[in-house]
């Protein structure tokens, strides 16, 4: 008997433990998204806010859905997987801008530089988050400056990248012709 392309070993196993994860943690961090978007909206009266509230819960529970995709290995899962962590990667905060997003968790490793009375270089920092966020401005009013990167984000789209989807047409010809 030959073995077949999907044969379970144990660095099959933790493959699908990684991608298991990676989808949990996409569908966790978006109904946390959705739910923390909603008590927004349920807050604010203006329209400006209530429309951002909105694109928010459609963020998150674009995520949540295509957490569920990655989860069952469906093609369209992998794609946007990448997709929604690429788009955690960075925190940015600027005076004018300001931006970051991320779903489950992460950790930010970022520096300031500036400030109220500051010359130079601030600090350097970790910071840990269990949790949803999606935070975006323009014209935020700010002195200084931001700027990190989410190593959770960058493991799990490297992660995604080196490890496409089983091909669907292999798949379904393995059921049809189990030799």
């Amino acid at each position: 008997m030959q073995p077949t392309l999907f044969a379970p070993d144990s660095t099959n196993r933790r493959h699908n433990l990684g991608i298991k994860l990676l989808a949990l943690m996409l569908m966790v961090g978006g109904v946390v998204g959705v739910a923390l978007s909603m008590a927004f909206l349920v807050l604010r009266v203006q329209l400006i806010l209530i429309f951002f509230g909105l694109l928010f819960v459609l963020v998150f529970g674009w995520s949540a859905l295509k957490g569920l995709d990655l989860w069952k290995e469906k093609p369209a899962g992998y794609k946007w997987a990448r997709v929604l962590f690429a788009a955690q990667i960075p925190l940015i905060v600027v005076p004018g801008f300001s931006y970051w997003f991320y779903t489950g968790l992460n950790v930010w490793l970022t520096i300031h530089y500036g400030g109220p009375g500051a010359s130079g270089f601030t600090n350097v920092g970790v910071q840990f988050n269990l949790g949803s966020a999606l935070n975006f401005y323009v014209g935020y009013p700010v002195e200084n400056i931001t700027l990190g990167i989410n190593p959770i984000a960058i493991g799990a789209l490297i992660s995604l990248l080196t490890s496409p989807p089983p091909p669907e047409q292999e798949l379904t010809q393995q059921a049809i012709n189990p030799t």
